[in-house]
């Protein structure tokens, strides 16, 4: 069975219920990250049909250093 926690931020509008829903689906060890590998796969789930080279610079602009190939 799934687990299922609160974001601990407040969602104002559609568009950002969407992509923090999204970011459960992928979230697939409860720990509040999702795999660098996943962005394309979110960014499809949203509707969005991105290139190669956005998914490349999503993943630059929400990565961090220390991540290990993690996004929070």
């Amino acid at each position: 069975m799934e687990e299922y926690y609160d974001i601990p931020v407040n969602i104002t509008n559609d568009l950002e219920r969407k992509i923090a829903d999204a970011f459960l689906i992928f979230d697939h060890h409860g720990q509040k990250t999702v795999d660098v590998r996943e962005i394309g796969s979110i960014l499809r789930y949203l509707g969005l049909v991105p290139s190669e080279q956005e998914v490349g610079e999503v993943i630059a602009e929400t990565e961090f250093e220390d991540s290990n190939g993690t996004v929070h």
